[in-house]
């Protein structure tokens, strides 16, 4: 078989999505981010970069998806690749947009991805247009991402805080990962996220 166990006695980066080949970002994604147990200390799943733009190289590779990447899509590619504790690779060239860079060095999403426990999400919640991510950090915080697969509008989300695997309670400080802003959730987070869009939240407790 293409990918077993047997990949982690061979390999400490794993590419388990293949080449962009899908549709859309999501679908790519979605390659990856069903092999959680690729992803531990010292071994990790990866994908071909962050793919920005319309990703479209010369050559015999002229890329796939033939569309410009949004500032949303950016941010949910950049937050998903976070959740899942992949390496962060840029797949095009510079020069980058202010708002590229921003989401790039983003240090909330990016401790998100490093996160000492190396524990890769995973889905905890899902229907036809909506999906709750979960991930284990450390210092008992943990990282929330609500996604939105509808493509055409945007779409109310929430999860009762009571059944977040790793979260006991129903109050938490909530950081808004892309936004910067620190509010408070008492029972529920929830949010309306854009169309093909993914919030990412960091809780801790208040």
């Amino acid at each position: 078989k293409y990918l077993g166990p047997w990949v982690l006695s061979v390999a400490n980066l794993i590419n388990c999505g293949g080449d962009p080949e899908q549709p859309t970002w999501a679908q790519y994604l979605d390659l990856s981010l069903h092999y959680p147990w690729v992803t531990g200390p010292g071994h990790y799943q990866y994908q071909q970069g962050l793919i920005t733009k319309d990703y479209k190289v010369s050559g015999s590779y002229p890329g796939f998806w033939g569309y410009p990447l949004t500032t949303n899509d950016t941010r949910g590619y950049f937050a998903m690749s976070c959740m899942a504790a992949m390496p962060l690779f840029i797949a095009v060239q510079p020069p980058y947009s202010a708002t590229e860079l921003a989401i790039f060095k983003n240090p909330d999403a990016i401790a998100i991805d490093r996160d000492a426990l190396c524990i890769p999400g995973r889905r905890v919640q899902s229907n036809a247009d909506a999906q709750v991510w979960v991930k284990l950090l450390v210092n008992d915080d943990v990282a929330v991402a609500l996604w939105n697969r509808n493509t055409n509008s945007v779409t109310a989300i929430s999860i009762p805080l009571s059944v977040i695997p790793g979260w006991a309670g129903d109050t938490a400080a909530v950081l808004d990962v892309f936004d910067r802003l620190l509010t408070n959730a008492s029972g529920t987070l929830s949010a309306t996220v854009n169309a093909n869009g993914v919030n990412l939240y960091r809780l801790s407790r208040p």
